[in-house]
């Protein structure tokens, strides 16, 4: 069961459908690239961009139940983005999103956003996997990387395992 790989499609889903980005924008899950139509095998970037991100499983304190910390990470080129308008535009965009779904998993009033998340874990991964709830990661701060305009959120998804 690749749940990293699930968590990715699920916020990759959640974004596209319902992040208001503007045309243009990639949304690349890391495990399934060729699920983002506009990635081409022979070019290694396009921008602007979404990155999506799962890290392994990590136990929780109880060790019955674990969590994926998924990177959201936004970047457009420097050289078209000197103002840092159009990352700002996209973080909010996908913020936003996010916050949206967070928010109707504290309000334990499911919406659009967070039924996206839910429906793909469920389709990817089967009655086996028991979402169990949204908590914010780790955030990456605004910087210049290599000539991309960066700033990042991550959330991580709880779970427990119908297996074990």
């Amino acid at each position: 069961m690749n749940v990293a790989r699930a968590v990715e499609l699920a916020i990759s889903k959640v974004i596209r459908d319902h992040a208001q980005m503007g045309e243009g924008v990639a949304v690349r899950p890391w495990q399934t690239l060729r699920y983002d139509g506009s990635w081409v095998e022979d070019q290694d970037r396009t921008f602007p961009v979404v990155s999506v991100a799962a890290q392994p499983p990590q136990q929780d304190g109880n060790e019955s139940t674990a969590h994926i910390e998924c990177a959201v990470v936004m970047a457009t080129k420097t050289d078209d983005d000197r103002d840092h308008a159009a990352i700002s535009a996209l973080y909010d965009a996908v913020q936003g999103v996010m916050d949206e779904a967070y928010g109707q998993f504290m309000r334990q009033s499911p919406g659009v956003e967070l039924n996206a998340i839910t429906d793909v874990l469920a389709q990817e991964l089967g009655t086996g996997f028991h979402f169990g709830g949204l908590s914010w990661g780790n955030a990456l701060s605004p910087n210049e990387d290599e000539g991309a305009n960066v700033i990042g959120l991550s959330i991580r998804v709880h779970y427990g395992r119908g297996d074990y």
